[in-house]
């Protein structure tokens, strides 16, 4: 994942740039960046943040970042901000998104004598290596007549394969560029000579906007910023597709997007979750209800207003780490272990509910149900915010095989076969025996480390009833991890 943020201020920014761009910090944890333009001078300042948080890393550049314009970036894979001087000026880029076709076209650009400099080592690649993303974006634009057309023809390049926006400063102001598809927001916050445009309206918390200054961008819009404020260069249209994971875990909880308030859309995930609950009739009094800290805990305060049962915490997060954005199997099982903590005096004995947000790979949930196993809990019962993941995301950095998915290993096991060679579409069905045989195996599975069988049963809603949830209308909703289907 990455967040992308900047604007105009009426005097020097690099304070509220600093701010803003740190209010992204959830939505990566590899690289961040900022880059200031004063005059014709531009300032770019970039850092590693996997051991370090963005602010204490940044402060001792403040001084350095001067101008009204700037654009920051908080990054899960590449370095960002990159600044290029070329025969359509001199300009420098941020972006958000992820497309499929990245070694296609930058080995298409190579041919064609571009030069780059971001080519690192990458055995999962075809060709052993992995270009940034920015880079091969601005090779593209440099080859067009001027920055708008470059947008668009990246847009082209990328086709089907993915969805990026973009923030691209220059001297005069900022092109903003939200995805064709709308796979993610930007939103735009304006006031008192202020102006400023953000991955996520988050970013706005500290500097003094409200929802009363937001406007978010449509589809395909492209927009730029300057010390006049906003235009529209090219208008959007409303047919996007949002990803429905926003509201699941990505996005923080005072999030507003499209007009849905992120934590209420959880509260009512946690209602349809405790309704699928009763309508099990199991006939036991639960003692209280929780949510793994940070991204099960709206959906587990969902559970406790509709059900009145207390909401306690049982389960602690020491770390301010997201174990879902790390970039390798190993660092997001060494982030999982350590971020969370147990007491037992609220455990041992025990009949709760726990809600999470995915159980994606099982990484995180294993060990947890483990550390709960030795404190020996009477019945544990598991509630997720959506269904069973199932494909890889074509539109972002995340999970990069198939075969790390519960689901599809599951599907494996059951069958024997790899996963790419199994009909899936009974699995998505959940009326099929082959759909209830999987959540069995992953309920195993998520019990196998621990000493006792901890889980007694998994609770998944369907698509449908996640998208109720959520409060937008299906159509507008991406909800390719779930159900193949883009």
């Amino acid at each position: 994942m990455s967040g992308i943020f900047g604007g105009f201020a009426e005097t020097n920014l690099a304070e509220m740039l600093y701010r803003g761009t740190n209010g992204l910090k959830h939505l990566g944890m590899a690289w961040g960046g900022m880059l200031t333009w004063d005059d014709r001078i531009p300032t770019n300042k970039f850092h590693r943040i996997e051991n370090t948080p963005f602010l204490s890393k940044f402060e001792r550049d403040l001084g350095a970042l001067k101008g009204k314009l700037g654009i920051g970036v908080i990054s899960s894979d590449d370095r960002q901000p990159m600044l290029y001087h070329s025969k359509i000026g001199s300009f420098g880029i941020v972006t958000q998104g992820n497309f499929q076709n990245l070694s296609a076209l930058g080995e298409m650009l190579l041919n064609k004598d571009a030069i780059f400099d971001e080519m690192t080592p990458d055995p999962e690649e075809p060709t052993g290596y992995r270009f940034n993303k920015n880079e091969v974006v601005a090779r593209i634009i440099t080859r067009s007549p001027n920055i708008v057309s470059g947008i668009k023809r990246v847009w082209d390049e990328i086709g089907v394969n993915g969805s990026l926006s973009m923030l691209i400063i220059t001297p005069a102001g900022i092109f903003v560029a939200r995805d064709r598809r709308g796979t993610f927001p930007l939103c735009l916050a304006k006031k008192d000579g202020y102006c400023f445009i953000a991955s996520e309206t988050t970013a706005f918390g500290n500097l003094g906007f409200n929802e009363e200054h937001y406007q978010e961008l449509k589809a395909g819009e492209i927009g730029f910023i300057d010390k006049n404020g906003y235009k529209i260069i090219e208008p959007g249209h409303d047919n996007f597709k949002l990803c429905a994971f926003l509201f699941v875990y990505t996005a923080f909880v005072e999030a507003v997007i499209h007009g849905i308030d992120v934590e209420q859309s959880r509260y009512a995930t946690g209602a349809m979750l405790w309704k699928k609950f009763q309508e099990l009739n199991l006939g036991i009094n639960l003692d209280y209800v929780t949510g793994i800290p940070d991204s099960g805990t709206g959906h587990g305060l969902g559970i406790s207003h509709a059900s009145g049962l207390p909401f306690e915490r049982p389960i602690v997060k020491k770390e301010d780490i997201r174990s879902y954005i790390y970039g390798t199997q190993e660092a997001r099982d060494n982030a999982a272990f350590h971020k969370l903590r147990v007491k037992r005096n609220l455990i041992k004995g025990k009949k709760f509910f726990i809600s999470d947000d995915s159980l994606v790979r099982n990484t995180q949930l294993g060990e947890l149900i483990a550390k709960i196993g030795v404190c020996h809990p009477a019945e544990v019962f598991l509630g997720l915010a959506c269904p069973p993941l199932i494909e890889i995301c074509p539109f972002e950095v995340s999970t990069r095989k198939r075969n790390e998915l519960a689901a599809r290993r599951a599907m494996a096991a059951l069958e024997d076969k790899s996963p790419d060679e199994i009909d899936i579409k009974p699995y998505l069905d959940p009326t099929t025996p082959q759909y209830h045989e999987m959540v069995e195996w992953i309920r195993r599975d998520l019990n196998h480390e621990s000493p006792i069988e901890v889980v007694k049963r998994i609770i998944y809603p369907t698509v449908a009833e996640m998208i109720q949830a959520i409060g937008l209308p299906k159509e507008n909703l991406c909800t390719f991890c779930w159900t193949g289907q883009k």
